[in-house]
């Protein structure tokens, strides 16, 4: 058992880390040769193992000026996640962190940067931050979203899984029901949904400005794309608090989960959206590490060889050469 020790603001955690579903790490310098996570069919795909221990450092700073909506119909908490009761298996850091966050931008532009294991965060004040998707990156920062078929990922008009929304207009591709939907929608509505079977939230609406709010989807499980004013869709690992029953030991071993490469979207109740990727952390490391910084809803999208995190055009963490939707801002 190795150990990823965080120091979050002025307090430490540990995490177990261990082996499990690795897979080799794309750099800069070697774009689209590593295999992609998850793709149409979820097959799995166990790789080797290679890990470090790091020591990783994240002061993320926010703003509480985001109106924090809470539910009467979710059953779980708002402002810690309820994480299964397997046990998790991990990937450690290969890389060091910063000390603290570093400013970037400027006015609806504004972020501050933090390195995670493997990667890079970016964190916003949402009620001000101008965020979107595009079909080219943006001119400020933003990640690969959207998986892609296989069969399409690397044409010059490849077909993603799930719904996107670019400039208000919905791109329609395949939709298995195990993908799930981030988004920014124009809704009177404010309380959370619940599954009524199962109890589970099914769609969580945490941030709110204006007549706009982030919903963070657990499946899509309507046609209705109204009011959409950016969205993507990805694979769902914390819905209001409440850890993605996948997350477990079991489900390492597939590509999707424990492949240690991919971007994210996190959103934390305080008012910070953060989005990023990186290279070395499973899907449950991912939510175990951005839970702990507070948030409560985690989205990862699409990984391997599609993985990038970009400021101003330039890859910083990764890199591409296909064509996803993008997110992030100045789109």
């Amino acid at each position: 058992m190795r150990k990823l020790v965080l120091a979050i603001c002025v307090s430490t955690i540990a995490l177990a880390c261990g082996e499990s579903g690795e897979v080799a790490l794309e750099t800069q310098s070697s774009l689209v040769t590593t295999p992609d996570a998850g793709e149409e069919n979820l097959s799995e795909k166990p790789g080797s193992s290679s890990s470090a221990n790091d020591q990783t450092t994240i002061s993320i700073s926010t703003t509480l000026d985001t109106q924090q909506l809470t539910s009467s119909s979710s059953t779980s908490s708002s402002t810690s996640a309820v994480a299964p009761t397997t046990t998790a298996t991990t990937v450690t850091s290969s890389t060091a962190g910063t000390a603290s966050p570093v400013a970037g931008g400027s006015g609806s532009d504004s972020y501050s940067i933090s390195n995670i294991p493997g990667g890079k965060v970016l964190s916003v004040d949402y009620a001000t931050a101008n965020l979107g998707t595009s079909t080219s990156r943006c001119s400020v920062a933003s990640i690969n979203a959207n998986w892609m078929t296989t069969a399409t990922k690397d044409t010059a008009s490849p077909n993603h899984l799930g719904i996107a929304v670019v400039d208000g207009v919905v791109i329609q591709g395949t939709d298995p029901e195990y993908r799930g939907v981030f988004g920014e929608r124009v809704t009177s509505l404010s309380s959370n949904v619940t599954d009524d079977w199962s109890g589970k939230t099914m769609v969580s609406r945490t941030l709110r400005k204006g007549n706009s709010i982030i919903e963070n989807h657990y499946a899509w499980y309507t046609t209705d794309t109204s009011g959409f004013s950016w969205a993507v869709s990805g694979v769902p690992l914390v819905v209001d608090g409440e850890y993605d029953p996948n997350l477990s030991t079991s489900a390492q071993s597939n590509y999707t989960y424990g492949a240690g490469n991919h971007s994210f979207i996190a959103v934390n109740p305080n008012g910070t959206l953060s989005f990023g990727a990186t290279n070395s952390l499973t899907a449950r490391a991912l939510a175990d590490l951005l839970v702990a910084q507070g948030n409560v809803d985690v989205m990862m999208l699409d990984g391997g060889g599609s993985t990038e995190l970009n400021i101003g055009g330039q890859p910083v963490v990764a890199g591409t050469s296909r064509k996803p939707i993008w997110f992030g801002m100045g789109c």
